[in-house]
């Protein structure tokens, strides 16, 4: 029974990176509208500099910024639970439960979001999240298929 429970714990520790960027999201979820958008600002600012576009882009750019940190986001949670799931024996499928659990966790965020000033539940946002979902699995699978030809 001992060695149970220490191999539950050490399969805990697994999910500690997962958890630590659960809270960061929550913290950029929790930034109120103006304090998102000071976040986002600066980089749309850089691209206009740097690609030398005039502010006509503006609004485009900080819709495709804001929204590729979304795909950034649930790219990123959806690896670290997969990452903790494999190491879990006898576990069929951890990428379905990753997907399911990263999906649950935009749900989350979105009905968080709803509360805070100046900001919305979108279930595009939600969507958007399901990007980087989607992007790890394509991932996963076209490492797996690297592995098998060497």
């Amino acid at each position: 029974m001992k060695n149970k429970n220490k191999s539950k714990l050490i399969n805990l520790i697994y999910f500690i990176p997962a958890i630590f960027w659960m809270l960061v999201i929550f913290y950029f979820s929790s930034l109120t509208g103006s304090q998102s958008s000071e976040q986002s600002n600066p980089i749309v600012q850089s691209i206009l500099l740097t690609l030398n576009l005039n502010n006509s882009f503006t609004h485009l750019l900080i819709i495709l910024v804001r929204k590729s940190a979304h795909i950034f986001e649930y790219f990123i949670l959806f690896l670290l639970l997969f990452f903790g799931f494999t190491r879990i024996e006898d576990l069929k499928n951890p990428v379905i439960i990753s997907s399911v659990l990263t999906i649950v966790y935009a749900c989350l965020d979105e009905f968080h979001q709803f509360f805070i000033p100046n900001r919305s539940a979108e279930i595009l946002d939600i969507l958007i999240d399901c990007i980087g979902i989607l992007i790890g699995i394509l991932l996963i699978y076209l490492i797996k298929i690297i592995k098998k030809s060497f």
